[in-house]
């Protein structure tokens, strides 16, 4: 009877990349962003899994209401919409000013840079928006 379909990633950042080496300089998942019709229906269902509500999360251009969540480093991002789906995904990365100087040598488009962090909308993922942050 959930509203939110939980699963949970583990990802030890003691091995420093010493087993994948992305070029992208990325470190991990920091956060999945879920949509959901009913917000205040699924946080209770958040704080009931053990995540604390940190507040408002900002997204560039969006003006519905978005809540952040954590447990331990990881993070859930809820944001009220129609559907209920996977949304987007937060990666943490060692530098987002590399990351952006790699996009524009390779000639890839800017999707939005927004206070410190890179966002690839879903018309350029084909599915998902994805966050770049500086960890």
């Amino acid at each position: 009877d959930l509203e939110l379909p939980i699963f949970f990633i583990q990802y030890n950042r003691e091995n420093k990349n010493t087993h994948i080496n992305h070029l992208n300089k990325s470190q991990g998942i920091k956060s999945v962003w879920f949509s959901t019709r009913n917000i205040k229906k699924t946080a209770r269902e958040l704080v009931d899994f053990g995540f604390d509500a940190v507040g408002n999360y900002e997204l560039p251009a969006f003006k519905g209401k978005v809540i952040q969540f954590k447990n331990n480093n990881f993070e859930i991002i809820l944001i009220e919409s129609e559907k209920y789906e996977l949304t987007g995904m937060t990666i943490w990365v060692e530098d987002v000013e590399a990351l952006n100087e790699r996009r524009r040598k390779n000639n890839i488009e800017i999707i939005k840079q927004f206070k410190e962090k890179i966002f690839i909308n879903p018309a350029q993922t084909k599915s998902i928006w994805i966050e770049f942050a500086e960890n």
